[in-house]
């Protein structure tokens, strides 16, 4: 397990219309493929996020990273419409990372 922390520039201050998400994309040689996951729960500015990523041991290789905040999602939420990805409009990149699995 591999644990990624950044700042919070922004708050989230209704879960339903904002978030910070992070996304993990597998190495190729393991079939590539990607997971991620919301923050999902109030945030204030300058908080430090610390989420875990759990990459296989069996799998070494290169697993990349980014982390994005949404602003404005729909006036339902997130429901359905999947995690937001980097430069898609309304998101804003927080930030890259990479994971090398030897």
């Amino acid at each position: 397990m591999v644990y990624i922390s950044w700042i919070a520039r922004q708050p989230v201050t209704n879960v339903n219309q904002s978030t910070y998400s992070m996304q993990v994309a597998n190495p190729r040689r393991c079939g590539g493929g990607q997971g991620g996951s919301g923050t999902q729960t109030l945030i204030r500015a300058g908080t430090r996020i610390t989420r875990d990523v759990e990459v296989s041991s069996r799998c070494a290789g290169t697993y990349l990273g980014t982390v994005v905040y949404e602003p404005s999602l729909s006036p339902a939420g997130r429901a359905g419409t999947g995690l937001p990805q980097p430069y898609a409009p309304g998101t804003y990149l927080v930030g890259r990372f990479s994971i090398v699995v030897p």
